[in-house]
């Protein structure tokens, strides 16, 4: 399969919102305490105000048909330099979502590159991204484009 990598435009939000239940999905069959089902309808707003926001950007994956097949979110952030820690401008990989059926042919890595390709372009100084502790393809994945663990989050429950 060949795949295209660009922009998304308005006219796709709802498309994309449709997308999203894919990884949504997922995320809900593993940790059902934390995530709910998928919805469209619900995340529909969501996509609307990334297409819309100065401060991020979509892309899209469309197969040889023109389909969409997988996007990518890329957010950028200003952390002020305080006391503690240095100010940083940063952009985080906030989902990268491809369709099984485009899965292992290069769709999620080209979504990923594209995120960092635009943070290069706006001279950030680093991408950041995090993904939960059961999704070990996504681990692979994002080690293989140079990412590496920075923090280690941890929850417990309460009175159990």
């Amino acid at each position: 399969m060949s795949f295209a990598i660009r922009p998304a435009d308005e006219t796709e939000a709802e498309e994309i919102a449709s997308l999203n239940g894919v990884v949504q999905q997922l995320h809900y069959e593993r940790r059902p305490d934390w995530f709910k089902p998928p919805d469209a309808t619900s995340f529909l707003p969501v996509v609307r105000a990334w297409l819309a926001s100065e401060t991020t950007t979509v892309f899209v994956a469309t197969d040889d048909s023109g389909k969409l097949v997988g996007y990518s979110v890329g957010v950028r952030h200003e952390r002020p330099d305080n006391a503690l820690v240095h100010g940083a401008t940063f952009v985080e990989l906030d989902q990268v979502v491809v369709v099984p059926a485009a899965r292992r042919q290069g769709v999620g890595r080209s979504l990923c590159t594209a995120v960092i390709d635009w943070a290069e372009a706006a001279e950030v100084d680093r991408v950041e991204l995090s993904t939960w502790a059961f999704n070990h393809t996504a681990y692979r994945a994002f080690e293989g484009l140079g990412f590496s663990p920075t923090v280690r989050r941890m929850s417990r429950p309460v009175g159990n």
